[in-house]
């Protein structure tokens, strides 16, 4: 009431005030206004002559085609349709609908095509309100025609498709009186099930509504089901599927595309894209439920369709997809040459069709770089997975998942080359996106134990045993306290502890992994060998010789009865029996023991070895020359010599540590001059190192 007394004082100011008198475009805007607000209060023939009287002014002043007019005579249409004047409402929407026609600019003009779309359905709802059902269902999906491609603009809202989906309901709603009352069934009936089917697009791939999308495929198939269409029947099946895989429904998922495949087949004689796809989809499942030989026979008839469909020299995304999805099956199998193979030809067709800045490309260049990992080219790794990282943290969101397993990978790689600097922010970039995600506690596990590394690398064993024992605690909790993953980190816990001389709490952490391991393994198992060592070097820490040989002995029983004769464990085990016969002043022993160590290493090809030889060339030149064969101690210092350089370098305090030992033995056969040299070169190093350390 108060509006209206305040349109009516303002049209009343406006006619007085203007020069054109009842003749001006303000006058009918408020007029416009006094019928909207007369049609609210129920008050429908005052709305009308309001409207009418603004539609009269609007034509004088804007002509008879301008959109302003249309506006209004959709109003007074809508007013004659409260007034149950049918004939009258139509003859206004239909001249509404010519204006707005003429006006949309183009068929991206969202605005225009709404307002045609509005008018539309009013002249729908007239039709469907007067029993007249063929010509509503005619201006039904005229409208629904022009939403579909409203909703389908990259502009286009979520009340655009609310919108959509009510016009799909009208027209649905029409098409089943028409099914009841029609000999002619089968068309009709399969318009009901591709709407259906339209609306569950929109709700599982626009709105992300994945049960309302299942409810709607359903009523979709139980339509096709009647009709006995088995291709659409197929194709309703997939869609479904989608929904449970986007569920993590995996076993669902998979029984929805074995059944859209059967029914495809059915459906159409001839191999197509859906068939392939269908292949493809079913690989997909079995590769989430870990069934990665079924995936792979899978995505085998995926891209044999797909090779005959498109042609040779065809660059065809869908085959690289399943190349790439073949590749990642073969890496779960450990095929890493032969996912090599898949890697590299999907990961071109992506850089040439996509770009070399596409996500897409990304992930080619991420799983490359896994490969590389897996055969041990660090270097050739690091640069796909920096590209890869470089893309997709310009593509994606901060904290993205993809991004965390990029920076995952190659953190373990820095790792390896002992570029701790790098790898910690890395590592700590990706603990901060799993943090916040769910189902991501084994990948922080995982960064925790990376962490553990990296600090125990560089000597910050406090941080060290603080990561590995947060991620034991999350181990524990998904896991389980038995699971062998716990007895890992508990391993390497109990060897940080040994390693700053808390050997009791080391001894605890060993014992419990000795529990898992018998619980696991039972007694013959290699990682009770490796669990031996470590205690042994802790008997030995603590004096207890005769303990750390048992240790050492019943360790290198089980290596030499699980490896390989001339497996290096069995040479570390050999080197760790020597020394305590050494230390018992058993020479003959020990001599024959480290020559056997020697004999399986060989020539060492990576560092590791390398130094592992030297040692235990080192260990066996001591041992001759406490029996006087000199000759045979030089020939074993120098060999460790050798080494040593090759690993550390010759200004190293390793080397001078062996240079003195040949210093000593030069000096006890009367070589003094050449004994003074290297002693003092020792000294010398030992000096700066000293002073490194004060410093």
């Amino acid at each position: 009431d108060i509006a209206m007394k305040c349109f009516k004082k303002s049209l009343s100011i406006r006619i007085s005030a203007s020069e054109l008198g009842d003749a001006d475009l303000s006058v009918a805007d408020s007029l416009c206004w006094m019928g909207k607000i007369h049609r609210e209060n129920e008050e429908l023939f005052d709305a009308r002559e309001c409207f009418m009287v603004a539609h009269k002014t609007k034509s004088a002043i804007l002509g008879t085609h301008h959109p302003e007019c249309a506006d209004v005579l959709h109003n007074i249409g809508v007013v004659c349709d409260d007034l149950n004047l049918h004939p009258q409402s139509l003859s206004c929407y239909s001249q509404a609908l010519a204006i707005r026609r003429a006006n949309v600019t183009d068929v991206y003009d969202v605005t225009g095509m709404n307002e045609v779309c509005e008018t539309l359905n009013c002249i729908a709802t007239v039709y469907r309100t007067t029993g007249e059902r063929q010509k509503a269902l005619q201006f039904y999906q005229q409208s629904l025609k022009r939403r579909v491609r409203i909703v389908s603009a990259v502009i286009s809202d979520k009340d655009q498709i609310s919108t959509l989906l009510r016009t799909y309901e009208d027209v649905i709603s029409l098409l089943k009186l028409e099914v009841s009352e029609s000999n002619e069934k089968s068309d009709m009936l399969g318009q009901i099930g591709k709407l259906l089917l339209e609306m569950g697009k929109l709700y599982d791939n626009r709105l992300r509504k994945l049960s309302k999308a299942m409810l709607y495929y359903q009523r979709a198939l139980e339509v096709f089901k009647e009709m006995k269409n088995y291709k659409r029947i197929g194709d309703t099946l997939s869609f479904m599927g989608g929904v449970h895989a986007k569920k993590r429904a995996h076993k669902k998922a998979l029984k929805c595309f074995k059944d859209s495949l059967v029914l495809r087949k059915i459906g159409s004689k001839e191999e197509t894209a859906d068939t392939a796809e269908t292949y493809h989809n079913i690989g997909n499942c079995e590769a989430k439920l870990g069934l990665f030989e079924d995936c792979l026979h899978s995505y085998c008839e995926a891209l044999k369709i797909k090779k005959k469909i498109y042609p040779s020299d065809m660059l065809s995304l869908s085959t690289a997809k399943t190349e790439h999805c073949m590749g990642l099956a073969l890496l779960q199998l450990g095929s890493v040459i032969e996912a090599l193979g898949f890697f590299m030809p999907a990961m071109e067709v992506r850089q040439q069709v996509l770009g070399s800045e596409h996500l897409d490309y990304a992930f080619s260049l991420h799983n490359v770089g896994r490969v590389y990992f897996h055969q041990g080219r660090v270097d050739d790794a690091i640069v796909c997975l920096e590209e890869a990282l470089r893309i997709k943290k310009s593509k994606l969101d901060n904290g993205h998942p993809s991004v965390a397993e990029t920076e995952h990978v190659l953190a373990s790689l820095y790792i390896q080359k002992e570029d701790i600097a790098t790898a910690i922010p890395l590592l700590k970039s990706a603990l901060s996106t799993y943090k916040g995600k769910k189902d991501c506690d084994i990948m922080k596990s995982d960064i925790f134990d990376l962490l553990g590394k990296a600090y125990s690398i560089i000597g910050i064993i406090e941080d060290a045993i603080l990561s590995y024992k947060h991620s034991l605690k999350i181990k524990r909790a998904v896991l389980g306290l038995d699971d062998v993953a716990c007895a890992n980190v508990l391993m390497e816990i109990g060897k940080l502890r040994a390693s700053t001389g808390d050997l009791n709490e080391a001894l605890i952490a060993f014992k419990e992994v000795k529990r898992i391991h018998k619980e696991v393994y039972g007694k013959e198992h290699l990682r009770n060998a490796d669990l031996l060592i470590q205690v042994g070097l802790i008997q030995e820490k603590i004096d207890n010789d005769d303990m750390a040989f048992r240790c050492y002995t019943e360790a290198l029983r089980l290596r030499q009865l699980l490896l390989s004769e001339n497996h290096f464990e069995i040479a570390e085990a050999l080197a760790h029996v020597g020394k305590i016969h050494q230390k018992r002043a058993e020479h003959f022993k020990s001599i024959s023991i480290f020559q056997e160590a020697i004999g399986i290493y060989r020539d060492p090809n990576n560092k590791k070895m390398m130094k592992e030889c030297a040692d235990v060339c080192r260990l066996l030149g001591m041992s001759q020359m406490e029996i006087s064969d000199t000759n045979n101690a030089f020939l074993s210092f120098e060999r460790s010599l050798k080494l040593r350089e090759r690993v550390f370098g010759k200004d190293s305090e390793e080397w001078a540590e062996v240079a003195y030992d040949i210093g000593v033995a030069k000096a006890h056969i009367g070589l003094h001059d050449e004994a003074v040299e290297l002693i003092e070169h020792f000294i010398s190093m030992k000096r700066t190192s000293n002073n490194q350390d004060s410093n």
